[in-house]
């Protein structure tokens, strides 16, 4: 395994963005794994609330 950093934004289907940020990845030595992209950073940044009974979620920078 491999681990390195990816920059990103979470976007909503309004267009509403996170600020570009770094996360860490973890890519395997394998092709038929695919590359794993950590939440850890984005949690230590956003607070994230999911309601998974009405399909809706939001983050808020902490």
């Amino acid at each position: 395994m491999k681990i390195g950093w990816v920059a990103g934004k979470v976007v909503d289907e309004h267009g509403n963005a996170t600020p570009e940020m770094k996360s860490r990845a973890f890519s395997a030595l394998v092709e038929n794994i695919p590359l794993i992209i950590g939440f850890k950073d984005l949690l230590e940044k956003y607070h994230i609330d999911i309601d998974a009974k009405s399909g809706r979620a939001f983050i808020e920078r902490r």
